[in-house]
């Protein structure tokens, strides 16, 4: 299909910069921010400067702090102290820093699916974080780097089956994902032979000495023997075939992995004018992935009206975007049940069904899931009703300075969530009714209804349950 986006990398004039805008940014590069930090990022000098600084913030905040358990082994464990408990643990630390640090969460999140492993086939949670921290300090440097650590990380070793992989037993997973899927894409430019060749080249990571434990190179299982790579003979090792990848192929994996990244952020289907220049950006930044990410990021490419809501929010997307808007006041358990709830519709942290990663786009939504997403969005302005009623006030104060003109606040809060509003009047009409909801007719008539009113927050809430139910809603 063709991409009728339209723009090119030229940065996106300050001119037209709107609060739609603030919110398109924030959803596609995080997972959305607090309505009342809308405001300050409204008023900007320079596109450009305003996306290069949210991505520095992001690369420079402080990291996540390194649990205790970073580095436990099998023996470190008592039986009151059990893998499950240290994952959702994490998980909801990493959830609830969504809402802070919504960018650097994001990249992570996306690494992660590119990077595959899998919890449930390494079994350890000191190899989880420690894969997680390569994609922390990696998310926003040097590609050919993180290419290098990811591949003698614990959990990819035993994933892709590193840790099998001897001179005289050679295991070609890695070597084959490695092109495959994390820098060349299928069948593009490497032959079987240049598996097999690199294969050996990767041996050695063997040495194992128990559960959990790091594991280390043993050069007796390493095979020393000269070895054919892309054209090239030597007696190859791990550094060696990343460093020739990149020297021989460095063309197809910029492509790829140019691909890749405006698949996941701006649309399914590419502009392969927009693909090449990004290709020839990050090969003259010597790989690094950061001016990339702010040109991409501050082009009217980028901002085109054809680029918003033509995706289909994940259920990350989805779920912590709506608890971060709100500013819900969630508490562990919350994040608990967003991380659950996540992985119900099949997005489980760190855990993709298979190495090509987790769904994407349309392959979110079936006949059954989105009715189960609908009803699990519709949870959130309730439990805000519960938690913390003014919020909901002042959300919808936030947005329209006529405090007591119904049809207003309604087309505002619908102009909030949709980028089409309501796309037809009868939408709008629904919306109405379901804004006025328990009030009489007559407090609207007389003009004795505001947003100061009793039921006010409740009114909110139902309007916004309204608007989580629409199938425009699940796009972003």
């Amino acid at each position: 299909m063709s991409n009728c986006i339209e723009g090119t990398l030229t940065a996106y004039g300050v001119e037209k910069w709107t609060k739609k805008d603030v919110l398109f940014f924030f959803r596609r590069c995080a997972f959305s921010i607090p309505f009342d930090r809308i405001a300050q990022h409204q008023n900007i000098n320079d596109v450009s400067n305003f996306v290069s600084q949210q991505f520095s913030l992001a690369e420079t905040v402080d990291k996540e702090p390194r649990p205790d358990w970073a580095d436990w082994t099998l023996s470190d464990y008592t039986e009151d102290q059990q893998f499950a408990e240290q994952r959702v643990d994490f998980f909801t630390n990493f959830l609830k820093s969504s809402r802070t640090n919504g960018i650097r969460t994001k990249f992570i999140l996306f690494w992660s699916g590119h990077f595959t492993t899998q919890l449930n086939v390494y079994e350890c949670s000191s190899y989880m974080w420690q894969y997680y921290e390569v994609l922390e300090r990696n998310c926003f440097g040097s590609f050919k780097t993180f290419v290098k650590e990811i591949g003698l990380t614990n959990a990819m070793l035993i994933y892709l089956n590193g840790v099998q992989n001897t001179k005289t037993s050679p295991n070609e997973n890695y070597a084959r994902e490695l092109y495959e899927l994390f820098t060349l894409g299928r069948d593009n430019g490497y032959t079987q032979n240049d598996i097999a060749e690199t294969a050996r080249a990767l041996t050695g990571y063997n040495g194992f000495v128990e559960g959990c434990a790091s594991l280390s190179f043993l050069q007796s299982t390493f095979d020393d023997g000269k070895k054919t790579i892309f054209g090239r003979t030597g007696n190859w090792g791990y550094n060696d075939v990343i460093d020739i990848l990149f020297e021989e192929k460095g063309t197809l994996i910029a492509k790829h992995i140019c691909e890749k990244i405006y698949r996941f952020f701006v649309s399914h289907n590419v502009s392969e004018n927009i693909i090449n220049e990004l290709s020839t950006l990050l090969i003259d930044n010597n790989w690094e992935l950061k001016p990339l990410f702010e040109r991409l990021f501050s082009s009217e490419h980028f901002f085109d009206s054809k680029t918003k809501m033509a995706q289909i929010k994940s259920p990350a997307e989805l779920f912590l975007s709506i608890a971060n808007e709100l500013k819900i006041p969630v508490e562990d358990s919350e994040y608990q049940w967003v991380y659950f709830g996540m992985a119900e519709l099949g997005y489980e942290l760190f855990n993709p069904p298979d190495v090509a990663g987790w769904a994407r786009d349309r392959e979110w939504i079936n006949n059954s899931s989105i009715l189960q997403r609908q009803s699990m969005s519709r949870n959130f302005p309730y439990l805000l009703f519960d938690r913390n009623k003014e919020l909901l006030v002042n959300f919808a104060k936030s947005l329209d300075e006529n405090h007591t003109d119904v049809d207003s606040i309604v087309q505002n809060i619908g102009d909030f969530y949709l980028a089409n509003s309501y796309a037809n009047e009868e939408n709008l009409m629904k919306a109405v009714i379901a804004f006025k909801g328990p009030v009489p007719e007559n407090y609207f008539e007389a003009g004795n209804w505001s947003l100061d009113f009793e039921y006010a927050d409740y009114q909110v809430a139902l309007l916004i349950d309204y608007i989580f139910s629409l199938p425009e809603f699940q796009l972003h």
